[in-house]
């Protein structure tokens, strides 16, 4: 992300976190280091050549507290300035709250919501003032039910701003940090997703080197192939892949030279 973006940390849910943290650390050349966040076992992600963390892993069984059933999936720290106050806009504007309030020792204050289009997220502020890791991230989508009611929750909880583009006949809303020229990601309906049968999600999209051969990294570590590598034009190479649980995630190398992650 070369803009600025709303993210504070990235959270995978998985039902094994120790084998996911041996295949995203393996597949991305990541760190990762044990962190106290209470009385649950949590592992940190950390870029290669950083000391910061960008996420973490999250036992998923945590989760099937608040939502039973919910698959294995990549979820969303969105910084707000008041946790509380997000969640009355949330409400007023058709959201639900999953999990109220709470604080994550040395870390910040969260809550657990879902939009209209059935994506769950964090709201969450930070204890740290400059919260912001270097991330791995290029991109980011937010898959849901319904985005005449998504795209509007949005600007009204988050402030973000929204442009259309046209994707090959399809509808598709860029979001913005409000003052922003630069995206930093995109509203996508379900029903119009490259795979058929998932169900709302905010999907990642992970810079690699080269997205041919991280994708036959991915293979060789257990991870799954949903769509085959394709292009872009003018902006990249990308690949949907699931890590061993079924997690989405894109792989994508950019066509630009010089580019990276920021944070």
């Amino acid at each position: 992300m070369d803009g600025p973006h709303p993210f504070a940390w990235f959270e995978l849910a998985a039902p094994d976190t120790e084998k996911a943290r041996r295949f995203y650390v393996s597949l991305f050349n990541w760190r990762s280091r044990t962190i106290d966040a209470g009385p649950s076992h949590y592992d940190a992600l950390i870029e290669k050549g950083e000391d910061k963390p960008f996420g973490g892993i999250l036992d998923i069984a945590e989760l099937h507290k608040m939502v039973p059933g919910i698959p294995p999936h990549w979820m969303t720290y969105i910084q707000v300035d008041d946790v509380d106050a997000s969640l009355n806009k949330a409400a007023a504007a058709g959201g639900r709250v999953l999990r109220p309030p709470h604080e994550i020792p040395h870390l910040g204050r969260a809550a657990v919501a879902m939009e209209p289009g059935g994506a769950a997220y964090v709201p969450f502020t930070p204890a740290d003032d400059n919260p912001h890791a270097k991330n791995p991230l290029a991109w980011i989508e937010l898959y849901t039910s319904d985005p005449t009611k998504t795209i509007p929750y949005v600007k009204e909880v988050f402030g973000w701003e929204t442009a259309d583009w046209d994707m090959d006949g399809k509808p598709y809303t860029i979001l913005k940090v409000s003052g922003s020229d630069e995206p930093f990601g995109g509203v996508v309906s379900i029903n119009d997703g490259p795979v058929k049968g998932l169900g709302p999600h905010w999907a990642l999209y992970f810079t690699v080197p080269d997205c041919d051969e991280a994708l036959e990294a991915c293979r060789k570590l257990g991870g799954l192939t949903s769509v085959a590598p394709f292009d872009i034009p003018g902006i990249g190479r990308a690949a949907l892949v699931g890590d061993p649980f079924g997690s989405p995630f894109y792989l994508f190398s950019s066509t630009s030279a010089g580019s990276g992650t920021t944070g």
